[in-house]
């Protein structure tokens, strides 16, 4: 984490576009925005305040986040498993390349997927209780987990999906009927949840609801352009080898596919990661099919998947190859931001193609021309 935020400081790597989008809604506070909900403005507000308008400032909550997933993953798998388990599972998210290149910019994931970890953990508190033993119901947990749905989706809707795989989960239990006091707890649950993204629920209808109409526009499916697109679907699926890593997805995907196994399904531990897991997955395979899916948006999986592959590895004593993750991980931060400090020094002189922030170091200039405009205009 400090490393992130020492590379942050040396402002290597330009403003992104979306970075511009949120820093313009920070300047702006409301409960809700065109394109996403306030917590992302908020908490850019909140650190420009402290440390000025800087890239650092702007970026300064990004690393922090992923540090707290990071802690949560850790925690998460020690509770399911053991600690060791726990450490190779915060290292295959913390060295995974995407979230390397993420924790350098601020952006909604950050503070969604943490969101997403809280509730993660929580629902592990609240599995191991199982029901009719003499135990108390841990309601705390319950609205640890509400609150935890609530926030993320606060910062991207797609914090909402954890809620799937909490429903698959509770619905494919062998617990069956859900006991009274899971149904208070879900409760619980759902109350905290909205009464956290409340602002934001309260917010939209008086805009049109601008927001969810954005989120649909996201995922347009648009039959002029074809009914499936493979090509779209490979190129989804290819980029998620850059998101969490190439050993990793592979881990995961092998994971899953061991859950198909009935003796795989008998574990509770086992099904709960893999329906945190699989569901959104699937739906931006889906997405991408029928339409395109950024690479990005399928990152929430990994929360859980990351405790799923390390789990994998380490039953076959694989450890080399969660060695291999985080040397490639390593090894790909590393070009990337070398190759952004050439092109921040030589830019003019290079070819354009290889710069891995090309599309970010046009903002100045564009933002010269059309500030130039405007002043001609008057």
């Amino acid at each position: 984490c400090l490393l992130r935020l020492a590379i942050n400081g040396l402002s290597l790597i330009p403003i992104h576009f979306d970075e511009a989008q949120y820093w313009a809604y920070g300047r702006e506070l409301a409960f809700g925005h065109y394109s996403k909900p306030p917590l992302v403005g908020w908490l850019i507000e909140l650190s420009t305040s402290i440390f000025g308008d800087t890239l650092f400032g702007l970026r300064f909550f990004a690393p922090l986040a992923h540090l707290a997933i990071g802690a949560l993953i850790f925690l998460t798998a020690r509770r399911l498993f053991d600690a060791r388990t726990g450490f190779w599972a915060a290292l295959v998210y913390s060295a995974a390349p995407g979230v390397s290149i993420s924790a350098l910019l601020m952006t909604t994931d950050p503070p969604m997927m943490a969101g997403w970890a809280l509730a993660l953990y929580a629902s592990v508190r609240i599995a191991e209780v199982r029901p009719g033993k003499k135990t108390p119901e841990p309601w705390a947990w319950w609205a640890v987990m509400g609150f935890g749905i609530g926030a993320g989706m606060l910062a991207k809707y797609t914090g909402g999906v954890f809620v799937v795989g909490a429903l698959g989960y509770a619905l494919m239990s062998r617990e069956r009927p859900i006991a009274p006091t899971r149904r208070k707890g879900a409760m619980i649950a759902a109350g905290t949840a909205l009464l956290t993204l409340s602002p934001n629920l309260i917010w939209n209808p008086g805009h049109g609801f601008v927001t969810f109409a954005h989120l649909g526009e996201n995922a347009e499916i648009r039959p002029d352009r074809g009914l499936v697109h493979p090509d779209e679907l490979g190129e989804f699926l290819g980029a998620q080898f850059g998101v969490i890593g190439p050993v990793a997805f592979l881990a995961v995907l092998a994971a899953l596919a061991m859950f198909a196994r009935a003796e795989a399904r008998s574990d509770w531990k086992a099904r709960l990661l893999a329906w945190q897991t699989a569901p959104l997955l699937v739906a931006m395979c889906v997405q991408a099919l029928l339409s395109q899916a950024q690479p990005n948006w399928a990152a929430p999986a990994y929360v859980a998947g990351s405790i799923l592959a390390a789990r994998f590895l380490l039953a076959r004593d694989w450890s080399r190859a969660l060695r291999l993750h985080a040397w490639i991980g390593g090894v790909a931060l590393a070009a990337v931001l070398a190759l952004g400090a050439v092109y921040m020094v030589w830019a003019q002189d290079l070819p354009r193609s290889p710069d891995p922030f090309k599309k970010m170091r046009i903002g100045g200039p564009f933002c010269e021309a059309a500030l130039s405009a405007m002043e001609g205009e008057g």
